[in-house]
């Protein structure tokens, strides 16, 4: 099963399962038209839900069999819903800015799974194969519920019986609803958890209903998270501190092997000192007032580097603040008495803004001159850039490309930043994948895809500094991939 990470709709392979088109289509119904190749889901809201990747598609549906194909005038007729969330029971998920993994249950709610022994008590030793990671963007589609407290099961988990090979569903308050096989579809069968008969006996209850059993779940009303018992609420703290004490034990091993790489001899650390620090405080003309870091401007930065040349017995001149031949704590009495008088540099020494076309920004420490802008093309604040005029559409030549050939199950993200952009777009010289199986994604407003063989050609425009293109390919057969060499942006 290939995994697109970013795909906003899921792409329907046409040609492979051949759709008859109808006039309608009901709620619950997988609709496309023939224009587009995205899938959606009808939801009971009246309006059209977006699977936002085929990870979260293949936790409801095993194919694209059922897909009913209407007339595009009909489908336009159905509003955008929000994106369809992970079917609660089947996958674990996370987002990479954030260390913590979650169950889900039906409408979205994310039940945290506090600690490493926990999950592994739930889920058994392989856990960590049932996580995905959900894109930050796609993230504000659920919402947060209260951490799942030790030994409870997320509402929707379907549970196995060890002994009778019986199928249950965890209801919302912990009961167990008995499942009818006929009901019971292959996803949902593949992720069930076995466990011991007398865990079934102890909270069995009636059989579930087609309501509760549900299609594709979508929230219609904002989650309500209920106060924990004082029980749960134990379990919680205990869990907590469990993990925390975790962290701090990785910390303090981390510390020590930080404390071991930094143990450098004193006569390295006067020669980093010498090449570092030395050389830049003689190449500006503010370094006899105590300007070390070589910014036209006295401050604590440059305390800083005074102490630590004191620590190591620093020698080179270019330390002795007060001319007086040695480097002393004078010294650092001398140039603290200069920032507290608010003793300047002189204006030789600050750079002076450039014109048009000229390098500037953070990195070079040069403005530009009234009217013109500085424009990087990085998402990194110290960068250099070039001075231009504001209000208009700028060209800037860049190297992204794949790897040539790109790789088999590839799920790659190549981003591009100019900083202070409004609009941004993109120009391929070279373009070649594997038609309909590896596609290249523009993930933005408006959404995009494309595959095969193609001209060179530029992406439409799209609202920010960032533009985001993203690759993925399936297991079978690589082509040369893309290279883009150019950018356009408006500022």
């Amino acid at each position: 099963m290939k995994i697109l990470s970013y795909l906003i709709a899921i792409i329907l392979i046409l040609g492979l399962t051949p759709i008859q088109p109808v006039s309608a289509a009901d709620v619950g119904d997988l609709v496309s038209c023939p224009d587009i190749s995205s899938v959606y889901y009808l939801a009971s809201d009246g309006n059209r839900w977006v699977f936002p990747n085929e990870a979260t598609f293949y936790t409801w549906y095993t194919d694209f069999d059922d897909i009913v194909e209407i007339t595009c005038e009909e489908l336009a007729g159905y509003s955008i819903g929000d994106l369809v969330t992970y079917r609660p029971g089947t996958r674990l998920v996370k987002i990479q800015s954030i260390p913590k993994v979650y169950a889900v249950e039906p409408g979205g709610v994310l039940r945290w799974i506090v600690t490493q022994n926990q999950a592994e008590d739930l889920y058994g030793v392989d856990w960590a194969d049932r996580i995905d990671d959900i894109p930050d963007g796609f993230w504000s589609s659920y919402t947060e519920g209260n951490a799942l407290p030790a030994n409870e099961y997320a509402t929707g988990t379907i549970l196995r019986s060890a002994v009778s090979d019986r199928y249950f569903y965890v209801r919302s308050d912990d009961s167990l609803g008995g499942v009818n096989e006929a009901r019971l579809d292959p996803i949902r069968e593949s992720y069930a958890i076995e466990v011991p008969a007398d865990y079934i006996d102890d909270l069995i209850g009636e059989e579930v209903g087609d309501e509760e059993w549900g299609q594709v779940e979508i929230p219609e009303q904002e989650a309500v998270v209920e106060d924990l018992t004082e029980d749960e609420e134990q379990q919680v703290v205990e869990a907590i501190e469990e993990a925390e004490a975790e962290d701090e034990a990785m910390d303090v091993e981390l510390l020590e092997e930080e404390e071991e790489e930094l143990v450098v001899d004193e006569e390295m650390e006067v020669e980093i000192a010498e090449v570092e620090e030395g050389p830049a405080c003689w190449q500006q003309s503010c370094f006899s007032l105590g300007d070390l870091n070589g910014d036209c401007s006295l401050s604590a930065q440059d305390v800083l580097l005074l102490t630590n040349a004191l620590n190591i017995n620093e020698t080179d001149s270019c330390y002795d603040v007060n001319q007086d031949g040695s480097v002393s704590p004078i010294d650092s009495l001398t140039l603290i008495n200069n920032i507290n008088l608010g003793v300047t540099c002189p204006a030789e020494c600050v750079p002076q803004p450039v014109g048009l076309g000229e390098i500037c920004g953070t990195g070079a420490e040069i403005e530009c001159e009234t009217g013109l802008i500085c424009n990087t093309v990085s998402d990194d604040p110290e960068a250099e850039g070039i001075c231009e005029e504001e209000n208009t559409w700028h060209s800037r030549a860049v190297n992204v490309e794949t790897d040539h050939p790109y790789a088999n199950n590839a799920s790659e993200t190549f981003t591009i930043t100019v900083v202070g952009a409004g609009e941004i777009k993109a120009y391929f010289s070279e373009f070649e994948t594997e038609t309909y199986y590896d596609t290249v994604w523009l993930t933005a407003n408006p959404i995009m895809s494309w595959s095969g063989i193609r001209e060179p050609f530029w992406t439409p425009a799209v609202s920010g500094d960032t533009i985001s293109i993203e690759l993925e390919s399936d297991s079978f057969v690589n082509e040369q991939g893309f290279v883009i060499n150019e950018v356009e942006y408006f500022r």
